[in-house]
């Protein structure tokens, strides 16, 4: 049986058929894309103790940390209640929520987070289903998708705490813009708060971590797993470890090729990038430029999916014949811009950027 559910909350509502599933639950895979306290109150209150419990949780959009810390006790010490937390770049937005019972097994997919917003304020949709082989499919997904999860929980809260807490800070106070006057302004904000000396101080430990678990710069005794854990300057994916692990020769010759400040720095990133003649297969512009602003961050910026979107809310485009010109030119808008904020130099400007 397929089903249409909605909310606001009513008749047909996903909170009340949710509610009526999770009291006969026994075991539950939650995965979504955003949750805060009352979502896990919700999910809480109406599940027997017993239930095996199971979260895959985004933090791409606004996750309340405490709705983090009260999931990660809730799990703590009890091997039938798992976490993970989706920590990736690339947006994580599903809302799914697979309930098996004695009885048989459910499937709720559509565009609820679980927030209380999601389950009785906002339009929403919802598609349940009690179909075996719908429900299997969907499980494989999660208990894929879980093993994506972040290693080391409780220093990822702490440090997500952070920013949530700088990054509302700066978008209560100043509504989007889409100028370089208002990018200097927000940027400012940012360099004047009570946090910035703090921010410095975590963010020059973050580069100083980087460049020794890449053996900077000798690049001889590379630490690959500690260099994609350590999530300053930009989370990478860590399903391209293996494939770089293949090549880590020709990832040598790279790394020494972009450090080298003898060749200008269009014709380092050309080469470095896909079709360049020293690309390495899943070494992306993101670890390509985290590479460069490590080695000099007065001089090259972080290059991703949030800092393009950021800047283009700005109203900023690069421009240049080759993607190494728009790169370099992207680099010199943003010393100019850190030259006018005070931002000591291009790797505290990209946590700003972040904020923003």
């Amino acid at each position: 049986m397929t089903t249409v559910l909605t909310t606001p909350a009513g008749a047909n509502s996903l909170s009340t058929k949710l509610q009526d599933e999770l009291n006969q639950a026994t075991e539950i895979w939650i995965a979504v894309a955003l949750m805060n306290q009352q979502g896990f109150n919700f999910l809480t209150t109406h599940l027997n103790p017993d239930c095996k419990q199971h979260y895959l949780i985004g933090t791409y959009l606004p996750t309340q940390p405490q709705a983090l810390y009260a999931l990660f006790n809730h799990c703590k010490n009890n091997n039938t209640r798992h976490l993970a937390i989706y920590h990736y770049t690339t947006c994580f937005h599903p809302k799914l929520y697979l309930i098996k019972k004695k009885t048989g097994c459910s499937s709720f997919v559509g565009s609820a987070n679980c927030t209380n917003g999601g389950l009785n304020d906002n339009i929403e949709l919802t598609t349940y289903c009690d179909d075996k082989e719908v429900f299997r499919n969907l499980k494989t997904w999660f208990n894929r998708s879980f093993t994506e999860g972040v290693k080391k929980m409780e220093d990822y809260i702490r440090s997500y705490e952070v920013r949530f807490r700088q990054r509302a800070m700066v978008r209560n106070i100043n509504p989007q813009q889409q100028n370089n006057a208002d990018l200097i302004r927000d940027l400012t904000f940012y360099r004047q708060s009570a946090d910035y000396a703090d921010i410095v101080v975590q963010r020059n430990n973050g580069v100083t971590n980087l460049k020794n678990a890449l053996d900077f710069p000798n690049f001889q005794n590379i630490n690959l797993d500690a260099f994609f854990e350590i999530e300053d300057l930009g989370a990478l994916d860590y399903r391209n470890r293996d494939r770089i692990l293949m090549n880590m020769g020709n990832l040598i010759i790279l790394l020494n090729n972009l450090t080298n400040q003898n060749i200008n720095i269009i014709q380092r990133y050309n080469d470095a990038i896909c079709g360049g003649l020293l690309h390495v297969d899943k070494v992306g512009t993101n670890f390509i430029t985290k590479v460069l602003c490590i080695y000099q961050p007065n001089l090259y910026y972080v290059e991703n999916s949030i800092s393009t979107k950021v800047l283009r809310q700005y109203g900023f485009q690069a421009t240049g014949a080759s993607a190494g010109a728009r790169y370099a030119n992207t680099c010199q808008y943003l010393i100019d811009i850190a030259n006018a904020t005070g931002i000591n130099d291009l790797a505290l400007l990209d946590n700003g950027l972040y904020l923003t």
